[in-house]
């Protein structure tokens, strides 16, 4: 992926050992948080080809842009990252741009250079819109006066040239669909932490 922005790494807890970068990638273990903020995702094959899909439909059709033209401009991108024998899994990968958010659940493996994840794209509509022009499949989560149409794709192959095929809403388990309600529905500021989904409600300050 490539994109522009001031980039964090809000903490770090990482470890490796072996005689080559390859070597190395393959023992990580370890944890990772990183933010992006105010830039624009530039090239990314994933969204690419999801936003390809979703052109096609006649309601979209050109409302996702061409990655290879122009980028995404966004807002923030945040995820936590738990490391394993070169394997980074994330529940909490989030997007947040003004026409949509994009969120990711799932694992990469840094060695292989493989990954195997749920990615979700959920363009904001007015409910009205919503209701009345869009008479596609997709799952509306309603706000007031906002809903999220949600997209979900099956992302798996190397990380240059990877499968990619829509999930239907109703075969997602209730637990992962659960997070990406939770993700969807977090309000948050710059600066400010999107809960992960280890926090516990307790833990959360209103």
């Amino acid at each position: 992926m490539k994109y522009t922005g001031s980039f964090h790494i809000d903490k770090a807890e990482l470890q490796g050992e072996g005689e080559n970068l390859q070597k190395v990638k393959e023992s990580l273990q370890g944890s990772l948080r990183v933010e992006l903020e105010n830039g624009a995702i530039e090239k990314s094959n994933i969204l690419s080809k999801i936003f390809s899909i979703l052109n096609v439909s006649q309601y979209f059709k050109g409302r996702f842009p061409d990655l290879k033209t122009r980028g995404l401009p966004f807002y923030r991108v945040v995820a936590n990252f738990q490391i394993k024998d070169g394997v980074a899994a994330t529940e909490d990968f989030l997007v947040d741009s003004e026409a949509m958010r994009i969120t990711g659940i799932g694992r990469i493996d840094l060695g292989r250079n493989q990954i195997d994840a749920k990615i979700g794209v959920h363009p904001l509509a007015t409910v009205d819109t919503v209701l009345s022009k869009i008479p596609i499949a997709g799952y509306i989560l309603l706000g007031k006066d906002k809903a999220f149409l949600s997209f979900v794709y099956e992302v798996k192959g190397g990380l240059d040239d990877p499968k990619v095929e829509a999930v239907p809403i109703q075969s997602i388990p209730g637990g992962l669909f659960g997070i990406i309600r939770r993700l969807l529905e977090t309000p948050f500021r710059p600066f400010q932490k999107v809960p992960s989904s280890q926090d516990s409600p307790k833990e959360e300050k209103k």
